[in-house]
């Protein structure tokens, strides 16, 4: 009371008198409270103003615009976030408040931080030259990569001095040391690709502003509705068909013991999961240490049975279904019916343009061990050229045909049409294999897969001694695959004298390949083509969707419809295409009504999407109509579209790049090159003449535009490029022939990220955990979390884990319109606060615990297609991992900190730093110059405090960098996965304190398989371990106690 009186003005005390008793009017006291609440108002106000200041993270959102590049990114993502709902939000929380479970979410005050061993040591590889260029000179300082522990980080305690070169060489080289497909960044086209369409933006806003007066006008959401389909007692009423029904009387008390029973069947299927859990963990835990006593678990959670008898079963089914298709193959000999379709195979096939040069190709061939073919797309070269092969006796004496494709879909389509050409059943004589799926058997003679399926067989077999013909289809298309599997084929001739190669390419990079393999000749089948008449823009083209949209309802109005008239319109990816279909549809509408009745407006993003029923990209055009197919460029050579006069080219394409600054590859627009432009306009004159329209100048096509594309190997990672290529025995990667060589900075980055893997030995050279790696057909990165969780004892979890990201889960998460709140309700019942890789965890346990139900997928709004193919791969994997002989064990519900465990250590490379300026924002440890946020969508967003440590599967560029499907972990898992990189930098008032064990050298590569098992320390000891090197013994054993409590505590899963 004293020290109030104190401080109180000084004319308060010059009347010591109480003042007369007064009574104010009943006006003054409204006009007083009417004051107070002003006031109240006022606070509460600038309060928001205030703690919305503190994070704007939800405000810098952009949604799902063309700004967006994704790092092997996702859709869902691109979601506005439910903060406005209340059940995915994120709240600030006092700094240095602690957060509660095993997420390292220690007082922000005392956590201990990492830092980057700025004096670390290079491995032996790195400076030999063997691989890539030695003796690099060091780069700018202002070139140089922002390391935690560095000036301008948050500490502000460190500093890179030149020590640290071999980090900055090895981890995060420059931007400009990686090709990109575009002449320079600063050039009219790349800036115009860069912005994207205005006009798409526009249509989106419209879009969501009908949107929402669509909801406001349903009255089917009004309170009155929803209170006449309620009972007494606030329960919905639900007729039979699942549908809510007015409340009436006689109904309440039906509907109500209806809705107990159908709470007892799910509390007792819930009961019934967990004692079906509980009893696999403790069986689990009293199995012997080497024994997979859990395998018994993988059937109930989506498991392929035990080993060989699985693998048994599965060849019998497959046979069983080749014969089935054997006798239905008979059967139809006979049919009349089949006898005119065949007839009619038979005469379209003599039709193509190589029926007649058959004889004259197969003696180019036979002269030769290398043949380059050049053929234009529906010349007949791929479906042909093997059966031409076939019957000239390559596959006679066991020996096998086999054809590569670039894509899966291509291999699949191929293979059947060829089989039905034959008359043969699909497994038989003809067959495919791609990832996760193989129809071949010991008949097949002709084989067609993906590139990546024959370059794993020549890890087993170099030479390649079952192939006769190796026919490398598409090659014009230069994927990573293709270029490795061009320099492999060649060592493989050098070897085998009877090896026949022939390449297949459309009229792009002819001579190239023909030099590549020693000036290899050359055949091209003759066709007819047409004269293609090209119109460029006269200025440079402001918004290219928009300058589209113009130029097809233009050719629509005034050109006719009699006759092959149909449009074919090149854009970039999946936005612009639905974008422009709409644009389309929504002008014609508005200028001519009639007109827009008489357009089929179809979309194709794919070769799936235009082989499917419903979109008719491939059929014939109906009488009266006219086609615009909307297309990505899947379209330039991969599909053949009859009927197509006229091609609008925007001039721009989608296409990944690999960038150093954050270690990942992004999906970016650039330029076309002047060959996929002239690729572009050849799609007009297949059938007649045409006309081609270009959305840019002839300037800008001659001086900003590359002469042909940048190969894939040049602007992408290579990590697992240069895993394959230790692997078959190529010590010195520089000696490898490539046609195009990836950049030196792009190798040096890819094996110094397989060193810290443990794929890579000091010396460069393989290491049995390499080979292991390689028997998943996967990146590294998801090999290494496998092995890591068969080794931590939680590999059916991982597995489980692995299979959601490789099904690539970017539609998992399904928001209707209209339902997009009650939507995001059932996805958060799955939400783990630690991991969105738990979440997906949980998502996939529930599936497979369901009975992998495509209606619980859908009443829990989430994609059944993904779930299907995830459970596919898991099958796989599973199986992978018992042909490796590596453990196979379940954590359990329970445990899950192990699948943490391995997260951290496989993913040390890509961990973020909480900022201690700003509790949302995260920086890289190994560039803290970048600054991210966790993306509201993520599950971990929804905490009260954010953790300290998190690693990351992917970025979204945006306005702002997000990081996405995160999880926390501890520093000291970070550490012990970094192979020396990081080291403790100490807690609170301690300092900098680098632990002993992680200055020490980096530990050895895990050991193979035969070799006695490792047993991993659990995640539980490993804090205490490396916190007894700390310099303050209160710091110590503070730590110790936040990483015991943090670990040790389990949680039930947000299941």
């Amino acid at each position: 009371m004293e020290a109030s009186t104190s401080k109180r003005p000084r004319e308060a005390g010059l009347a010591d008198r109480a003042p007369p008793l007064t009574f104010s009017s009943a006006k003054d006291v409204a006009a007083s409270v009417q004051e107070q609440a002003q006031r109240l108002m006022a606070q509460l106000e600038m309060s928001e103003v205030l703690e919305h200041d503190r994070d704007n993270t939800e405000s810098v959102m952009t949604g799902a615009d063309e700004s967006a590049q994704w790092a092997y990114g996702s859709d869902y993502y691109l979601h506005p976030d439910s903060g406005a709902d209340g059940v995915h939000d994120s709240r600030p929380t006092t700094r240095g408040q602690k957060s509660g479970g095993g997420d390292g979410g220690a007082s922000s005050d005392t956590v201990n931080k990492i830092a980057v061993n700025a004096t670390m040591a290079p491995p032996p590889f790195f400076t030999s030259g063997d691989d890539f260029g030695s003796g690099v000179a060091p780069r700018a300082r202002a070139a140089a990569p922002v390391v935690a522990g560095a000036d301008g980080d948050d500490d502000g305690d460190g500093d890179a001095d030149g020590d640290s070169r071999f980090l900055h060489e090895a981890l995060r080289v420059s931007d400009v040391d990686i090709l990109v497909p575009v002449v320079s960044h600063s050039c009219s086209l790349a800036v115009s690709a860069a912005k994207g369409s205005q006009a798409l933006t526009e249509l989106k806003r419209l879009m969501d502003r009908e949107r929402t007066n669509r909801d406001v006008m349903d009255t089917s959401k009004s309170s009155l509705t929803q209170l006449l389909h309620k009972d007494a007692y606030g329960r919905v009423l639900v007729d039979e068909d699942g549908k809510s029904t007015p409340a009436t009387s006689g109904d309440v008390g039906g509907a109500g013991r209806a809705e107990d029973r159908e709470g007892e069947e799910e509390e007792a299927k819930y009961l019934q999961r967990q004692l079906r859990l509980e009893q696999e963990r403790l069986a689990s835990l009293s199995a012997p240490p080497g024994s997979t006593s859990s395998e018994a678990a993988a059937s109930p959670h989506g498991g392929s049975g035990g080993g060989a008898e699985s693998r048994r079963q599965r060849k019998e089914e497959q046979r069983t279904r080749i014969e089935e298709r054997r006798t239905q193959m008979a059967a139809l000999a006979d049919d009349a019916a089949e006898a005119d379709r065949r007839n009619a195979m038979r005469i379209q096939r003599e039709s193509l343009p190589i029926f007649r040069c058959k004889e004259e190709l197969l003696r180019y061939i036979g002269e030769s061990a290398v043949t380059v073919v050049v053929g234009e797309t529906g010349s007949g070269k791929t479906t042909q050229l093997v059966q031409y092969l076939y019957q000239r006796g390559y596959a006679r004496h066991g020996k096998v045909i086999g054809c590569t494709q670039p894509r899966r879909l291509a291999a699949m389509g191929v293979a059947s049409r060829v089989s039905a050409e034959m008359g043969c059943a699909l497994g038989t004589t003809v067959g495919y294999a791609i990832h996760l799926d193989d129809t071949t058997s010991e008949d097949t003679r002709v084989k067609f897969m993906t590139d990546g399926v024959l370059l794993r067989e020549t890890v087993q077999d170099p030479s390649l001694d079952k192939y006769s013909v190796v026919v490398l289809d598409e090659a014009h298309e230069r994927s990573v695959d293709t270029d490795v599997l061009m320099g492999v084929l060649k060592l493989a001739l050098r070897r085998r004298g009877d090896l026949k190669l022939i390449v297949t390419s459309a009229t792009m990079d002819t001579r190239k390949f023909s030099s590549f393999f020693g000036n290899a000749p050359c055949y091209e089948i003759p066709g007819q083509t047409f004269p293609v008449a090209v119109h460029y823009s006269p200025a440079p083209v402001a918004d290219y969707v928009a300058e589209a949209v113009f130029r097809v309802c233009q050719l629509h109005l005034q050109m006719p419809l009699e006759g092959k008239h149909d449009i074919l319109v090149f854009m970039t990816g999946r936005e612009d295409v639905y974008g422009t279909c709409e644009l389309v549809r929504r002008r014609l509408a508005e200028l001519s009504p009639q007109h827009l009745a008489t357009m089929l407006i179809l979309p194709c993003l794919s070769e799936a999407s235009a082989a499917s029923a419903e979109t008719g990209v491939l059929d014939a055009t109906p009488a009266g109509m006219r086609k615009v197919v909307v297309a990505t460029n899947v379209a330039e050579t991969s599909l053949t579209i009859d009927g197509v006069r006229y091609v609008v080219d925007c001039g721009f394409m989608k296409t990944n790049v690999y960038r150093p600054s954050i270690g990942m590859n992004t999906l970016q627009r650039y330029p076309t090159s002047q060959a996929q432009a002239g690729q572009r306009k050849g799609r007009a004159g297949r059938t007649t003449e045409g006309t081609c329209y270009r959305l840019y100048t002839e300037e800008q096509y001659a001086a900003e535009m590359l002469p042909s594309s940048v190969p894939e190997v040049q602007r992408s990672s290579v990590d697992s490029v240069v895993l394959l290529l230790k692997s078959i025995g190529i010590r010195r990667l520089r000696d490898f022939d490539f046609m195009d060589a990836p950049p030196a900075a792009n190798v040096r980055n890819s094996m110094f990220h397989l060193w810290v893997l443990g794929f890579l030995d000091d010396a460069g050279a393989i290491t049995e955990h390499g080979r292991q790696a390689l028997e998943f057909p996967m990146s590294p990165v998801l090999a290494k979390l496998l092995l890591e969780s068969a080794h931590a004892g939680c590999a059916l979890e991982m597995a489980r884990v692995v299979a959601m990201i490789s099904a690539d889960p970017k539609n998992l998460f399904e928001l209707p319109k209209g339902r997009e709140k009650v939507a995001r309700q059932h996805h958060s019942r799955f939400y783990s606060n630690d991991s969105d890789h738990l979440t997906l965890l949980h998502i996939f346990t529930q599936y497979v615990d369901h009975g992998r139900s495509r209606q619980w997928a859908q009443d829990h709004f989430l994609h059944a297609p993904t779930l299907a193919r995830a459970h596919d791969v898991y099958v796989q994997v599973v199986e992978r991992l018992r042909k490796a002989r590596l453990p196979m064990q379940s954590c359990g519900s329970t445990n899950t900190d192990k699948v943490r465990y391995c997260l951290a250590k496989a993913l040390a490379l890509q961990a973020a730093q909480r900022s201690d300026r700003r509790w949302t924002d995260y920086r890289p440890l190994l560039n803290a110059g970048v600054t991210c946020a966790v993306h509201p969508a993520s599950a971990v967003h929804a905490r009260s405090e954010m953790p300290p440590y998190l690693v990351y599967n992917d970025l979204l560029l945006t306005q702002k960098e997000y990081l996405v499907l995160v999880t926390a972990v501890e520093p000291e898992w970070l550490i012990e996965g970094s192979r020396g990189i990081y080291v403790m930098r100490g807690g609170g008032a301690g300092g900098v304190a680098t632990s002993a064990s992680a200055a020490a050298p980096a530990a050895p590569p895990p050991a193979p398989a035969s070799a006695p098992q490792r047993v991993a320390p659990p995640p539980s000891t490993l804090a205490g371990g490396l916190a007894r090197s700390a310099s303050s013994t209160a710091a110590t054993a503070q730590m110790k106690k936040s990483s015991f409590s943090s670990i040790v505590s389990k949680r039930r899963p947000n299941i």
